[in-house]
Formats: C-alpha cells, structure tokens, sequence
C-alpha cells in the first residue's frame, strides 16, 4: 500500500508541477507586454541566451556537418550515389539533426544558467525585496528570459543548419573532392522549404517553450538553498534533454 500511495503521490506533484508551470509561462508572455522596460531587458537576455551561443552552436555544427559527411559517402559510395551526399545532409540536417541537437545544447548552456540564475535571485531573497517595491517578478524577470528563449532557438537553429553545411561542403569539396556544383545544385533542388525546412523550425519553437518552461519553473519554484540550485540545474538539462527527445517523437510523428 505504501508503495502505492508513494506513486500516487508522485503522480500528483508531477500534475501540480504542471499546472504551476504552465500558470508560470501564461503569466510571463501576459505580463511581459504589461511594461515597456521590459523590452530593454528582452534585448540583453537575447544577446545572453542567443548572441552568446553562437560559438558553441557554430563549434558542434561544423564538426557534425564535417563527421556526417564523411560517414555518408562511405555509405553512398557502395551504392554509387555519392554525389547525393549533400541532399542526404541537408535532410537529415533541416529535417531531424539541427533542431534536436541546437535544442540538446541550449539546454546545457541557457536553461540551467537561467535556473541557476533565478535560483540564487530566490535564495538572496531579492524576489521578495521586488514584491515589496511594488514590482512583479514574473513580469520583469520570468517574461523576458521566457520570450527570448522562445525567439533565440529557431535563429540558433537556423544558423546550426548553414554552418552544418558549409563544413559538410568544405569535407566534400576540398577532402573527398565531390564537384562544389554538384553539391550544391542536388542541395538546392532537394531541399524544399514548406516540407523540410519549416517544419525544422516549428520543432525549434515548441523545443525553446518547453526548455524555457522548465527552466523558469525549476528556478522559480525551486528550494533557495545552493544544494537546491544546483540539483534544480541538474533537472532543467535532464528534464529538458528528455522532454526535447520525446516531443521530437511527437511532432515527427504528427506532423508527416
């Protein structure tokens, strides 16, 4: 009977967790247009969450455009279709691999920052240092951080597909020697936005209002104490990461 009662309690946090969570997102897109200072926050949290990404988001594309090349043609060769390998890439790149992967790495470097962040903003008590100045924390510090991390990803996400590419054409072109015009004419005629490219995008989205939803909750709702941040960054990567692969699932299989 415990053990019963133990899962019956857990389901019911999980349910709680939810609901706080989703009234946390609501409230931070609501009140985040409630008060024009918080645009001039927007732009820094933009420039943290997305400008400062770019080096790890171009680092991993490059490396996986190069990787994925070299492993396709080997395939491809035995099948005398190597001349494919750029349409192969772009595919899988705009298709699956730019939005799951962007998404995987902006979780391990914003989402916990963010949870961490409002973590110990809760445990110098300058939340409730806010409530008493009539200033609402979820409008002037949950909106911003939630609405740049919803516009930050599918950018960052665009921007691992074309770096992906350009490494994935320099392997091709300068160490496997395909012809640059034939890569990128097959790349071009291949790939089509309203089916490959845009879809891509739309996971990007739900995966940045998922990661943020996370990240803010944990932060937010999370115990003050420094063991409590950081076992709250821990659960914003694992929850995240988990909730990303699993809604990619979703969404393939809805969407085709």
């Amino acid at each position: 009977m415990r053990k019963i009662e133990a899962i019956g309690e857990q389901t019911l946090n999980a349910i709680a967790g939810v609901g706080k969570g989703a009234w946390l997102v609501l409230n931070g897109f609501i009140l985040f247009f409630n008060n024009k200072r918080n645009w001039q926050t927007l732009i820094h949290q933009i420039s943290f969450a997305g400008i400062m990404s770019l080096p790890l988001i171009a680092m991993s594309a490059v490396f996986i455009g190069m990787v994925f090349t070299i492993q396709s043609y080997w395939v491809l060769e035995s099948f005398g279709a190597a001349s494919e390998v750029g349409l192969v890439l772009g595919l899988s790149v705009f298709r699956e691999l730019g939005p799951v992967i962007t998404a995987l790495l902006y979780t391990g470097r914003v989402g916990s920052s963010i949870t961490a962040e409002l973590g110990l903003m809760k445990t110098s008590e300058q939340f409730a240092s806010m409530e008493l100045m009539s200033v609402d924390p979820i409008s002037r510090i949950v909106g911003p951080r939630l609405v740049a991390m919803v516009i930050t990803l599918p950018l960052l996400t665009m921007f691992f597909n074309w770096v992906a590419l350009l490494g994935s054409a320099f392997v091709a072109g300068k160490l496997i020697g395909l012809d640059s015009g034939t890569f990128w004419s097959n790349l071009k005629n291949g790939i089509l936005f309203y089916s490959d490219v845009l879809p891509g995008l739309f996971k990007s989205f739900i995966f940045g209002l998922i990661i943020a939803s996370v990240s803010l909750y944990h932060g937010y709702f999370g115990d003050p104490t420094p063991s409590g941040v950081a076992k709250n960054s821990t659960r914003t990567v694992v929850q995240g990461s988990m909730l990303v692969l699993i809604f990619d699932y979703i969404l393939v299989a809805l969407m085709r």
